[in-house]
C-alpha cells in the first residue's frame, strides 16, 4: 500500500514539473493583424526651383484617386524672393489644373535658410495604407534602440510597413461594392479588348530616361 502511494506521489511530482516547463500564455511574437486603411495628410515634396513636370503627373494621379480633395502648396522664398515664390507657385497651379486638380491654393513662406528654398511641400487629404496597429519599426532601423523595447517587436511589421508605401491606390485594400447586372455587362468590354489582343494605353508617370545621372 506504501509502495503505491509513493509511485502515485512521484508520477504526481513529474506532471507538475513538466507543467511548470510549458507556458501557454506567451504570446507570439509573428505579427498576424490585417493592414489598415487610413485618410490623413500626406504631404510630399516638390523642386521649388524649376517646375517638375513627371512629380505633377504622379502627384495628379494621385490626388484624383483621392478624390480631388483641397491641394495646400508651401512654397518657400528667402527675404526679397516674394515674387518668385508667387511666380514659380502660379506656374505648379496651371500644370496641375491641366492635369484635373482644381482645388489648388499656394502659401509663400519667408525662410532664413538658403538650403530651405530647394523644396517646397504639397499636401492634402488621402488614403495611405498602414501596418496593423500593434506593429512598431523594426529594432535597429528607425525603431527600438534597447533590448527591453525591441523584445515587443513583432516579426512581420516591417514588411508590412515597406509593402504599404508601395500601394499605388490603397483604396483597393477596401474592396468593391456589388456592381449591378448593368454594370457587369460594361465591365464586359474591358474583357473583351483584353481577349482581342488590344493594348492598353500608355501609363504616366516617371521615365526612366529622366531618373538618375
Amino acid at each position: 500500500m506504501r509502495a503505491n502511494r509513493l509511485i502515485f506521489l512521484a508520477g504526481a511530482l513529474g506532471l507538475v514539473l513538466m507543467a511548470s516547463a510549458c507556458d501557454p500564455v506567451i504570446p507570439s511574437r509573428v505579427n498576424t493583424a490585417e493592414m489598415r486603411v487610413r485618410r490623413q495628410v500626406i504631404t510630399k515634396t516638390i523642386d521649388a526651383q524649376q517646375l517638375d513636370e513627371n512629380s505633377v503627373a504622379v502627384l495628379s494621379e494621385s490626388i484624383l484617386q483621392n478624390g480631388n480633395p483641397e491641394v495646400s502648396l508651401t512654397m518657400p522664398y528667402m527675404h526679397g524672393r516674394y515674387a518668385t515664390a508667387v511666380k514659380m507657385g502660379a506656374a505648379y497651379r496651371r500644370a496641375f489644373a491641366a492635369r484635373g486638380v482644381t482645388h489648388f491654393s499656394v502659401a509663400p513662406v519667408i525662410v532664413d535658410d538658403l538650403r530651405d528654398t530647394r523644396d517646397a511641400v504639397l499636401s492634402y487629404h488621402g488614403l495611405v495604407a498602414l501596418p496593423s496597429a500593434s506593429c512598431t519599426q523594426m529594432p535597429g532601423h528607425e525603431g527600438a534602440t534597447n533590448l527591453k523595447d525591441a523584445e515587443t517587436y513583432q516579426y512581420g511589421c516591417a514588411t508590412q510597413i515597406e509593402l504599404g508605401r508601395e500601394i499605388a491606390n490603397p483604396a483597393d485594400l477596401l474592396g468593391q461594392a456589388p456592381r449591378t447586372q448593368f454594370n457587369s455587362r460594361r465591365n464586359g468590354a474591358i474583357i473583351d479588348n483584353y481577349m482581342k489582343g488590344t493594348p492598353n494605353k500608355p501609363l504616366q508617370g516617371y521615365q526612366a530616361s529622366n531618373i538618375g545621372g
